[in-house]
């Protein structure tokens, strides 16, 4: 029957599960994040850690003397977060605006949030842990299907990746003095 196929075609396509970050196909100038990963709860996750910010010296980028985080990316159009995580291993994330193309956008350090925030298993007679910059270890960039899925979505979207195939071109990420940055010349 149709429906004995469509299922054994997504398990197969399942089964293909892929994520990869190299150099741009078509600008090996900038990193390309992109990949297939599981419907609805597939999720992609790039970690690096600060101290990689400046890897010849070995010293950590001081976020504390910072307001936010800029990243320039070029974008499908999907939803992927911002992430930070602290000495605690605790993550911190932050969305970025699905608009498809080259966007650079500046996100202050207080729009990120505790990722317990939506954890059912979290006690909510606690509080909430909160982000302290001077903690964070690792910074990175999370894909998740399921906050790109769409209702009524059939096997064969599934198939083509429409929600959870993403592609996503990095210039940089960058730690975003207090004050006024200065402009290049």
């Amino acid at each position: 029957t149709k429906k004995a196929w469509d299922e054994k075609a997504l398990a197969s396509a399942l089964a293909q599960q892929r994520v990869s970050f190299q150099p741009s196909e078509r600008n090996p100038k900038y990193a390309n994040f992109k990949g297939f990963v599981n419907r609805r709860i597939g999720v992609a996750s790039l970690l690096a850690d600060v101290v990689d910010a400046y890897p010849l010296s070995g010293t950590a980028v001081n976020l504390t003397e910072c307001e936010a985080l800029t990243i320039r990316f070029k974008s499908d159009g999907k939803k992927y977060s911002l992430m930070m995580v602290d000495d605690k291993d605790q993550v911190f994330r932050a969305s970025i605006k699905p608009k498809k193309g080259w966007l650079t956008e500046s996100i202050p350090f207080s729009a990120f949030h505790s990722e317990f925030r939506n954890d059912p298993a979290f006690d909510k007679s606690k509080p909430l842990p909160q982000l302290d910059v001077s903690r964070v270890k690792k910074l990175g960039l999370r894909f998740r299907a399921v906050t790109n899925w769409k209702r009524g979505n059939v096997v064969q979207d599934e198939l083509k990746q429409v929600n959870n195939g993403f592609s996503i071109d990095l210039e940089y990420i960058k730690a975003t003095p207090r004050g006024r940055e200065t402009d290049v010349i």
